[in-house]
């Protein structure tokens, strides 16, 4: 769904050359994935765990999920530290 957070995060992973594609997918192919995010104003990047009681890929937060986190947060911290100067 479009949002604020989420049309960043694609931006971020465009401009860091990372694979982003959207489509429409079956829960059957939702289940089968290694990592799933949400993106929101108040909670921004999370990741999902588990999905109908079963863990997503390994049940924890996987290394894409970390790295785009990781660009998001210097995002925030170039963007917020200009109108602290």
């Amino acid at each position: 769904m479009p949002g604020i957070t989420r049309d960043l995060i694609v931006e971020l992973l465009q401009a860091a050359h990372l694979p982003c594609h959207e489509t429409l997918i079956s829960a059957e192919a939702l289940a089968s994935v290694d990592e799933i995010w949400l993106t929101s104003s108040v909670r921004e990047l999370c990741a999902v765990t588990t999905l109908d009681g079963r863990p997503v890929g390994r049940g924890v937060p996987g290394p894409l999920w970390r790295r785009v986190l990781d660009l998001y947060q210097a995002y925030k911290q170039r963007t917020w530290g200009e109108f602290e100067e």
